[in-house]
């Protein structure tokens, strides 16, 4: 089992805006590495995945920047589903949703929430927002 992070925010303008919702524009996840005491952020974008190592002050950081831009950020503990499949468009939520390990029919960043909701995910409300 394994602790994560999802937020969700806006980008800036890009062709898919269209086709996503104010405040879901765009998915990331983060999660504590409890062996090394560090924080990992994952983010795939048009550029690619970008992933990197953080200390608990910048992931308060990235949190209060995301609900300062008016986003979300929710947390969950997952296990990995069986046969967990990314089907489809390649996505910013599909590849979240592939690194947490779901099923089930999630293309957008609204979509990619309202899955976690469904999982029990809670929302964080940031410390110094």
């Amino acid at each position: 089992m394994r602790m994560w992070i999802v937020c969700f925010c806006d980008c800036g303008p890009v062709w898919w805006r269209w086709f996503t919702r104010p405040g879901y524009r765009h998915a990331f996840a983060i999660t504590k590495d409890m062996q090394f005491g560090v924080w990992i952020v994952y983010e795939w974008n048009r550029y690619g995945v970008d992933l990197w190592l953080a200390d608990t002050d910048q992931v308060d950081a990235i949190l209060n920047d995301v609900e300062a831009r008016g986003g979300e950020a929710w947390w969950l503990t997952r296990r990995r589903e069986v046969n967990a499949v990314v089907r489809g468009p390649a996505t910013c939520a599909t590849a979240v949703k592939h690194l947490l390990g779901l099923k089930g029919w999630a293309f957008t960043p609204k979509q990619l929430r309202s899955a976690l909701q469904r999982r029990g995910a809670k929302r964080i409300v940031a410390r110094n927002a």
